[in-house]
């Protein structure tokens, strides 16, 4: 992207890394306060290039930008980039971004789903270094504004169910919210990772292992943070629970090694 003035000029190459065939070859020149139409213009481009068929929700979600402040947008991007990094120095950015961005647009759901997030994972999973009660209690907050805002939102959802999972051990709530953010968005790889993560604890290790295996197959970053620790854990609970299972003993070792996962990993 290459920005001249008021207008933004963007090219994009989608290229079969196989065959290093070139399938979509495209410029757009737009003025820089009609991004969201770019970006729409963009995705709907390439999912037509790839011969993809889009359900109705991902339709919509493509379509759906969540604010007109471009500034809020930018803000909200740049705190994802640094939240999928998954250390405690980059959720402590990313909370600053979308903090930034609530502030450019109060309204902006998706921030709020961001930073229900990034206070989760302070709050329950040692990112950071803030105060468990004050990042818990934020969480909770910022869940229930992003839902507030817009109940449509799979991030918001999302986000609603890990507080719900990881903070009040509401399991028929938080799954529920899993089940509603993968309906809204079906290929929203965090979800099934977190679903995963969920069902793992549940000691449903079969599905949870389908989870783990569509979040991975779905993401955009790389495989190793997708839980890799509690990928690891289903798939051997997976494949030898009939055994395991014979055993009390090492039943509740098996749950005690998940336990031991699942705290150390968003």
């Amino acid at each position: 992207m290459r920005t001249s003035g008021d207008e933004a000029r963007i090219s994009v190459n989608l290229v079969d890394v196989q065959s290093q065939k070139t399938i979509l070859s495209r410029e757009y020149t737009r003025p820089i306060k009609d991004v969201f139409a770019i970006q729409s213009d963009i995705a709907q481009s390439v999912t037509s290039a790839l011969s993809i068929q889009l359900l109705s929700g991902e339709k919509e979600s493509l379509e759906r930008k969540g604010t007109d402040n471009a500034d809020a947008y930018r803000a909200y991007l740049l705190g994802r980039f640094h939240l999928n990094k998954r250390t405690g120095d980059e959720v402590v950015k990313a909370i600053d971004l979308f903090t930034q961005a609530v502030k450019k647009d109060s309204l902006f759901a998706l921030a709020h789903a961001g930073l229900a997030e990034c206070y989760t994972l302070a709050g329950n999973a040692g990112y950071g270094s803030l105060p468990r009660e004050v990042a818990i209690a934020n969480a909770k907050k910022f869940a229930a504004k992003s839902i507030a805002l817009d109940d449509s939102q799979a991030e918001a959802h999302a986000s609603l169910a890990y507080v719900k999972f990881r903070i009040d051990w509401d399991w028929t709530g938080a799954e529920q919210e899993f089940q509603r953010a993968l309906q809204l968005k079906p290929g929203y790889a965090r979800a099934h990772e977190w679903y995963g993560l969920y069902l793992s604890i549940m000691g449903r290790f079969d599905d949870a292992m389908k989870e783990m295996m569509r979040a991975e197959h779905k993401s955009s970053i790389p495989s190793r943070q997708v839980s890799a620790p509690a990928l690891g854990a289903s798939t051997i609970s997976s494949t030898s629970s009939t055994k395991l299972l014979r055993s009390s003993r090492k039943r509740s070792s098996l749950i005690l090694i998940t336990q031991r996962h699942f705290s150390v990993w968003g």
